[in-house]
Order: structure tokens, then sequence, then C-alpha cells
């Protein structure tokens, strides 16, 4: 966990961060968190980190850059006032969409991120993305960002973060040179429902350089074990990804 990311020099971004909890991975100094509610984001104040920002993330973004972004936004319809149209191309409708687009515009060139956002993605019977919301959100990111991977994670693994709520973990390398491409058909995706930590670990190390990988598994046991013995935070698993 932490000490497993005492490597990593860069500068990390939460946007909504809750208890700090995302950033566990990371030391403090190098983390930026923010969060809007008064008692969360005293208690940030209180836990070393290089800044801690409470500014509503819809509206407003750090006028700074970051190696990399850790979100978890919350889910949940926005008034139609607050949708985001995209290039005149893509409208999101979801706060979850709209706070990750944000928090995207935060993510050096060559940043990496990752995303939890709600349900699972379904397919028609043509293999495209269901069309609606979730076609129009994952259509924009893979235009305009690489995406290594979308998981559909069972909610049972996210009930201690207050809900079981079904979730996807987004995964993203770094911003594309040329805006291109589009969502993948189903059949060019790894679609399967994540039902455990150990699945959910080895599907996230699998996009992992090799280099990078073979340095992973060094620490696989200790990792594994501290995960069991802390808050089971999906977080946790994110930081070998630098």
């Amino acid at each position: 966990m932490k000490n497993g990311a005492q490597h990593y020099q860069g500068q990390i971004f939460e946007p909504t961060a809750g208890n700090g909890m995302m950033t566990i991975a990371f030391r403090p100094e190098q983390c930026t968190v923010n969060e809007i509610d008064d008692t969360r984001y005293k208690n940030l104040l209180t836990q070393g980190f290089r800044k801690a920002t409470q500014i509503n993330a819809i509206y407003n973004t750090p006028n700074e850059k970051f190696d990399g972004v850790i979100t978890n936004p919350p889910f949940g319809a926005v008034d139609q006032r607050d949708y985001l149209k995209i290039d005149n191309k893509y409208i999101l409708k979801d706060l979850d969409h709209i706070l990750s687009y944000y928090a995207l515009n935060n993510l050096k060139p060559n940043g990496r991120c990752a995303i939890i956002i709600g349900g699972h993605t379904h397919y028609d019977s043509e293999g495209r993305v269901q069309a609606g919301k979730n076609r129009v959100f994952l259509s924009y990111l893979y235009r305009y960002f690489k995406v290594d991977d979308v998981i559909n994670i069972n909610g049972d693994l996210y009930s201690r973060q207050g809900t079981s709520f079904d979730i996807r973990l987004i995964l993203i390398s770094s911003k594309k040179e040329v805006t291109e491409g589009f969502a993948p058909l189903k059949e060019q995706t790894r679609s399967e429902v994540i039902n455990t930590f150990e699945e959910l670990y080895e599907r996230v190390t699998s996009n992992f350089s090799q280099e990078t990988t073979t340095s992973t598994l060094k620490i696989k046991y200790k990792y594994r074990l501290r995960l069991q013995l802390q808050s089971k935070s999906l977080s946790s698993v994110l930081h070998e990804k630098n």
C-alpha cells in the first residue's frame, strides 16, 4: 500500500476527497485534495496534505495540472442548467460524469487517472454500448483519452464505502494527442463483472507494463495482507499504476 508507492514522485489530485481514503497509497505531501463538506474538509486539514481546498467541483477546479487524478465522484442526476456540452458533440447529464470531466481537466497530457463511477456498462444486440448516458460518456472518454480499461465491479465490494451500488473502475493512461475513436464493441472489451478483491487486483495489474508488473509482484503478498487489514478501499489497488 503506502510503502509500495514511495517511489512515485508525481503530484496527485483528488477532487472529491471525502475523508482522504483515496490517497492512502501516496505520501500526503504529494496530494492535493478537495472536499465541499465542512466537517470532512476540516479533517483533511489535519492530515498533512500538500493542499486541501473547499470548492464546488462542479463549478471550479484548481488552476493546476497534476501527474495523477483519483476520483470517486458522487452519483446522481443534476439540474438541466448544469448539463455539460462538450464540443457540441457530447452532453453529460449525470453528476459523476460531469465531475469526472472537470477532474480530467486537471490532468497533465501524460498523466494517469482512475475514476470510480456508478453502474455497469451494458451493450445492445449489436455489441455497442447501450444507448443513453453511458454511451455518451464512454464515447467522450475514448475519443479524448487513452482508456486502458473499464472494469465492472460487483457493488458488494463497495459496501464499506456506504453503499452496495454496482460501480465501474476506469483506468486512463494519458490524453490523446489526436482526438479520435469511440467506445469499443463488447467483443473488444472485458465486460465480465469482478466479484472479489483478488479478481480486482489481477485485473488492474494486467494493465501494467511488464517492468511495473515485475516490481508489483514483489510486494503482492504484503499488499493483499494490508488490503484485508485496512478499509478494503478500491483506491488501494491503484497506486502501482504509476
